[in-house]
């Protein structure tokens, strides 16, 4: 599976994101240290989403449905 990964740049270092997995984020020096972070990030974010058992319902869910997705979030929640 692929991911949008957003990459940042400043002067005090670079950062990474994923919009598709909350919360998945990773920082360093160098934007070749923080691809090498962010693909562990990902890797480290969908182990914890199938032990919660939520991945099912995330990645089953239509991703141009954003109030879909949601509703299988609050559904596994509750």
């Amino acid at each position: 599976m692929e991911y949008v990964v957003i990459f940042e740049e400043d002067e005090n270092g670079c950062s990474a994101y994923v919009p598709d997995l909350s919360g998945c984020i990773a920082a360093g020096d160098t934007i070749d240290e923080v691809r090498i972070l962010i693909a562990e990030a990902i890797e480290f974010h969908i182990e914890g989403l199938r032990e919660d058992r939520e991945v099912g319902a995330f990645f089953n869910a239509n991703r141009n449905s954003t109030q879909r997705r949601v509703l299988l979030w609050k559904r596994i929640e509750s």
